[in-house]
Order: structure tokens, then C-alpha cells, then sequence
């Protein structure tokens, strides 16, 4: 190694001496600052899935613009100055026991390594995950909740969408994989399961059903189904150009229950069924028994 001298060579080692330094084989510079970015992108979704935290959890990764900032002002009247402090916390240190936790989820190893690869070398399953993956980790760091639910909802489509956009079946995807009664029992595995997941949205008739049926008597609505819908609503309205507010607490819940509870078993998914994860996903909807008189919302026309 060429010995390090000058000022700006003590400086930048001290720098490196005081975080984490990685190690990447690449031929060019900004190949491994992006392979690097791309590992640790990863690291910052596995650090929420680990905490189960939605807010307070301390940002970190390469230098950004989402690192907090003080923003100056002045009152207008000159009555007064301050500032305000946009961003979150830098800086996270991972407890003895989240190795133990990395190993638990072994998805999450797959993911970072196919993050830092070229993507038109993976199959479809591993460039889904390393690019959602990505979108997730930037989402989990803008600073307006607006933008974060954008870029939740982005982040789904690419884990769990084709070309063919639409609510109902991002909706209906995310719910197969995610959907529990009680602790550890997935609603797919029910003898009948809801019509929320039995019923293709690929017809007016069919979405009408969908529609009337979370629309009446709450009884018979799939609660984290709804949770999908309204987040991808709430999406196409701001990219869509209405002046909506996107309430913070919104976020938190949206934050805890993708990061904390869904990723895991969307990237499982996607790590199992390499190949062609949206088809092996559309038959394995197909392959469910169908929803039962009994369970079949009495409002809603067959």
C-alpha cells in the first residue's frame, strides 16, 4: 500500500478511521461509490425491519442531502431570527444481536449482493428485490411525507408489478404475500379466503365487486388490504397534481407495516421464485379456492 503523506491524505484516513470503511473491487471510482451506496441501501431498510421502528431511528449511509440541516429565517416583521433543523439524525450503530438478526432473514444477504451487482446480469426476481430494495432505502430518507409515500408506493410496484399498473392488483399482490390472521396464520391459506384476494381485478364487473365491497359495511373489508389501496391513492393523487397533505403519522403507520412486516415476505418471494416472480405470483392467486357464501360480503352482487 503507498505510504500516506500531506496534510489531505492524514485528514481523509482520519475521516475513514472514524466510520466504516468498505472494501470494493471495481475499476473505477464511481463504480464503487455506487456499489457501495447500493450495499448500503440495503443495510439502512434491514436496520428499520430490525428496530420495527418507523420514526426516531437515526439515518445514516454516504454523505447526502438528507443528512439533517439547520434552515435559517427571519420573521418578516423583524420582530425575530431562528432556524429549524429539516432531516433526521445521522449516524446508527448496530447492537451485538443484528448479526444474529442479518442471519435470520437471509434474504437480506441475497438482496445486498444483487444490489451491487449489474442488473441486466440478474434474474427478474433478484433485480426486483435489489431495485425496490433501493427505492424503499431513499424513500425511508426524504424528508416529506409526501415524497416518502411516493416513493413507498414505487418501491411495491417495483417488488410485486408488471406493465399493467392498477390499485386493485397491487393491492391484491402485496396482500397475498402479507396478510395475516392473527400472528402467523396468512390469510391465503385459509379454507376460504376473502374475495380481496379471490377475485382478479381484470374486469369492470370484477372491480366493481372490489370496489363495492370496500366501500359497505367495514365487517366484511380486509383491513391491510385497504391499508394498500388507500397508500396507492394517496400516491396518485400527488403524482397526479392534487394539492393534498400527507399526514406524518400516516407515514409512521406505512413505514412500520411495510418495513417492519411486509418486506420479509415480499423479498422471500422474490428470492424464491427468481425466474418470473409476477407470474408464479398471478397463478398462485389463481390456485386459491374461492371465497365462500358464507364469507361473501352479502352487499356486493355475485
Amino acid at each position: 500500500m503507498r505510504r500516506v503523506i500531506g496534510s489531505f491524505e492524514r485528514e481523509a484516513l482520519a475521516r475513514l478511521n472514524a466510520g466504516s470503511i468498505a472494501e470494493v473491487p471495481a475499476e473505477t471510482a464511481e463504480f464503487a461509490l455506487e456499489a457501495a451506496r447500493s450495499a448500503v441501501d440495503v443495510l439502512r431498510v434491514f436496520s428499520r425491519w430490525y428496530t420495527r421502528q418507523s420514526a426516531l431511528v437515526p439515518d445514516f449511509g454516504l454523505v447526502s442531502v438528507y443528512e439533517m440541516q439547520p434552515i435559517m429565517y427571519l420573521v418578516a416583521d423583524g420582530t425575530g431570527a431562528g432556524f429549524h433543523s429539516f432531516g433526521k439524525p445521522y449516524g446508527f450503530d448496530f447492537p451485538p444481536d443484528a448479526e444474529r438478526a442479518w442471519a435470520s432473514e437471509p434474504a437480506f444477504a441475497v438482496v445486498a449482493r444483487a444490489a451491487a451487482t449489474d442488473p441486466d446480469g440478474l434474474p427478474e426476481g433478484l433485480r426486483r428485490a435489489a431495485v425496490g430494495t433501493r427505492l424503499l432505502a431513499r424513500a425511508l430518507s426524504d424528508p416529506s411525507p409526501g415524497m416518502q409515500m411516493v416513493g413507498f408506493m414505487t418501491a411495491l410496484e417495483a417488488f410485486l408489478m408488471d406493465k399493467d399498473p392498477g390499485r386493485y392488483r397491487l393491492a391484491r399482490h402485496a396482500s397475498y404475500l402479507s396478510c395475516f390472521v392473527g400472528s402467523d396464520w396468512r390469510c391465503r391459506e385459509q379454507p376460504s379466503p376473502c374475495l380481496f384476494l379471490t377475485t382478479e381485478p381484470n374486469t369492470d364487473r370484477r372491480r366493481d365487486q372490489i370496489k363495492a365491497a370496500s366501500r359497505g359495511d367495514p365487517t366484511w373489508l380486509c383491513m391491510i388490504w385497504s391499508w394498500y389501496d388507500r397508500w396507492y391513492q394517496r400516491r396518485s393523487d400527488l403524482v397526479h397534481g392534487k394539492a393534498i397533505e400527507i399526514d406524518p403519522g400516516e407515514v409512521q403507520h406505512a413505514t412500520h407495516w411495510l418495513v417492519g412486516y411486509a418486506l420479509p415476505e415480499i423479498l422471500r418471494w422474490l428470492v424464491s421464485h427468481p425466474g418470473d416472480p409476477i407470474s408464479d405470483l398471478e397463478a398462485a392467486l389463481g390456485d386459491l379456492p374461492p371465497t365462500s357464501d358464507e364469507r361473501w360480503p352479502p352487499h356486493v352482487a355475485r
